[in-house]
């Protein structure tokens, strides 16, 4: 019998950090390491943690500034609103900047049918295009799952997408389209 596995399952998640590794970044002040948590969308495994380290406490009291940030990027996506995406993202970091399940915001523009958006981040962001959510799914794998997602494939393919990246279930791309 097969398991359903919610995102929301701590079980779903088997590349985060252990907790082990998250206290060790957190005494020795590796912001670079933390800040990447967050980056990752894992910033939940953060919440009510201090530090000895001053350094690491001063990042712990921006973090709620920080994913609200996160958060208006992948809001303005959703909604479509290019104009307050390139004002929102300031830092080339912020592009693949993920949301909880790992959606980069170039997914979520793909999920939502946000065309303009897609675009804009394939044009200022092209490193993006073959960035994987925390199941490995590529844009491309969000494109294939679309119905009408035929020309967004041929675009992300145009910018370099590639159709052999498979996610956590052995799902390759091209497959299933070839099987469509």
């Amino acid at each position: 019998m097969m398991k359903r596995i919610s995102m929301d399952d701590p079980s779903f998640d088997q590349d985060a950090p252990t907790q082990d590794k998250i206290e060790r970044w957190l005494a020795t002040g590796d912001i670079t390491n933390l800040e990447s948590l967050v980056l990752d969308g894992r910033s939940h495994l953060l919440l009510d943690k201090s530090s000895v380290n001053a350094e690491t406490n001063e990042f712990l009291e921006g973090l709620t500034q920080y994913q609200a940030k996160i958060d208006a990027i992948h809001k303005a996506v959703e909604e479509g609103d290019v104009r307050r995406v390139k004002s929102l993202i300031d830092r080339i970091q912020l592009s693949t900047a993920r949301d909880r399940h790992g959606m980069t915001p170039l997914h979520k523009a793909l999920l939502y049918g946000q065309t303009n958006t897609v675009r804009y981040l394939l044009a200022k962001y092209s490193h993006c295009v073959n960035c994987t959510d925390h199941a490995g799914r590529t844009a491309l794998h969000y494109a294939a799952a679309d119905p009408n997602g035929e020309h967004m494939i041929k675009v992300l393919q145009k910018s370099g997408g590639d159709a052999f990246i498979e996610d956590k279930v052995c799902f390759l791309f091209i497959c299933k389209k070839k099987n469509a």
